[in-house]
C-alpha cells in the first residue's frame, strides 16, 4: 500500500468516526476520488442506499447535496477560498461539510520551502476563520500527526514523488535518518466539519469576523 493510501484510509477512517456522532442522515453525499475503495465501502456502510454526486458534477447541484466528505481533498484544491465558496453553495441549509487538511508540521523533517511542497498546507485556525469568511457556520477543528517510516531512502522519495507532494519530484540529495535509523517524515493531519447555515447569512463580514445576520430573520419568542 502506497503512502497516499495510508494517509487517506486512516483519514477516512477519523472522519467516519466523527459522523458516528452526529444525528445527520445524509440522502446525498458529494464524494471525490471514485478509486477509493476503502472511504466509500466506510461511507455505504453507514449511508446505506445513499445517493452519490460524484466531484464531475458538483457545479450543477446548488443546494441540493446533504453532506460534502472531502478527505485530503482541499490541499490540491487552489485556490482553497474559490472552492470553499463553491462547496457552501451546493449544500443545502442544515448540510454539513467534513474534511481533512494537511497542517504546517506535514513534512517538517526534509527542510523544504513552502515553494517546494506542492500541497496547500494552512494552520488549524486560519483553516477556521477561511470556514467562517466562505460562509459556513460552527467550524469544529482538530489535529493529530502522524508518521510514516521508511527502511528505504529510496521509496521514501517514491513515494513523495508519485502522491505529488513535492514540485517537480524535487527533493533533498540526502533525507537523513532519524534516531530509530529510520527516514521518517510526519503528516500534520487536520479534521474539520462545519454546516450550512439553516437561514442565508448577509455577506457582511467585517475585519474583525463578525456576521450580520438581517432582522427579518430573527424569530421572536412569546413568553
Amino acid at each position: 500500500m502506497n503512502e497516499l493510501n495510508v494517509l487517506t484510509n486512516e483519514a477516512a477512517m477519523q472522519m467516519i468516526e466523527r459522523l458516528s456522532l452526529m444525528t445527520l442522515i445524509p440522502k446525498k453525499i458529494l464524494y471525490f476520488g471514485e478509486d477509493r475503495a476503502t472511504e466509500r465501502a466506510l461511507l455505504a456502510q453507514r449511508y446505506p442506499g445513499v445517493e452519490w454526486v460524484l466531484e464531475k458534477e458538483w457545479a450543477v447541484c446548488n443546494q441540493t447535496v446533504d453532506l460534502i466528505f472531502a478527505n485530503l481533498i482541499l490541499p490540491w484544491h487552489r485556490p482553497i477560498e474559490k472552492t470553499l465558496k463553491e462547496w457552501q453553495k451546493i449544500l443545502r441549509p442544515g448540510g454539513l461539510f467534513i474534511f481533512s487538511m494537511l497542517g504546517m508540521d506535514t513534512l517538517q523533517e526534509l527542510n523544504l520551502s513552502n515553494d517546494n511542497i506542492v500541497p496547500f498546507l494552512i494552520d488549524m485556525h486560519d483553516m477556521g476563520d477561511l470556514l467562517i469568511h466562505s460562509g459556513f457556520a460552527d467550524p469544529v477543528l482538530d489535529v493529530n500527526h502522524l508518521l510514516l517510516t521508511y527502511r528505504e531512502e529510496e521509496q521514501l522519495k517514491k513515494e513523495l514523488c508519485q502522491m505529488q507532494m513535492v514540485e517537480k519530484c524535487h527533493l533533498p540529495q540526502r533525507v537523513e535518518k532519524n534516531a530509530d535509523a529510520v527516514f521518517a517524515v510526519t503528516y500534520e493531519m487536520i479534521y474539520g466539519h462545519c454546516w450550512q447555515p439553516e437561514f442565508p447569512l448577509e455577506e457582511s463580514l467585517q475585519e474583525a469576523g463578525v456576521v450580520k445576520i438581517p432582522l427579518s430573520k430573527l424569530q421572536r419568542h412569546k413568553r
